[in-house]
């Protein structure tokens, strides 16, 4: 009989919103920031995942969070709170961001000061360049 080995999460997904204004040339979506009502991750939805996460053994193997690849985290207005619960909960998890820059710089000095994410990673394929 031979031992199972224990399936190990390294890496959660969370995608604080699917709505985007990016226009991005290569996105196979239409996410207009229009009509967003259940497209942006509600608060207790967020807590449920990370409640889920910290009494599990998810938390032990947890290496990164990356967020909002399928839409602009930053058009959530909970984001700030949610990468400070995640920097404070879980400290040695590299936190990554996917976005495009549009609606961000409103954060920027609370992400530095804070250094609440690790990584920022910017989609460039727009066709609004002055969003840059």
């Amino acid at each position: 009989m031979s031992k199972q080995k224990k399936c190990e999460i390294k890496h959660l997904h969370l995608s604080f919103s699917d709505l985007c204004g990016g226009n991005c040339l290569y996105c196979p979506e239409v996410r207009a920031t229009s009509n967003k009502g259940d497209r942006i991750m509600r608060e207790e939805t967020f807590n449920r995942i990370l409640n889920y996460v910290l009494q599990s053994s998810i938390k032990d193997t947890l290496k990164t969070i990356t967020i909002s690849e399928n839409g602009n985290c930053f058009l959530n207005k909970n984001i700030i709170n949610y990468l400070r619960t995640i920097r404070q909960k879980l400290p040695e998890v590299k936190t990554i961001a996917y976005i495009n820059p549009q609606g961000s710089q409103r954060y920027q000095e609370d992400i530095t000061k804070e250094n609440l994410l690790d990584d920022i990673w910017v989609g460039h394929s727009q066709d609004v360049p002055e969003h840059f």
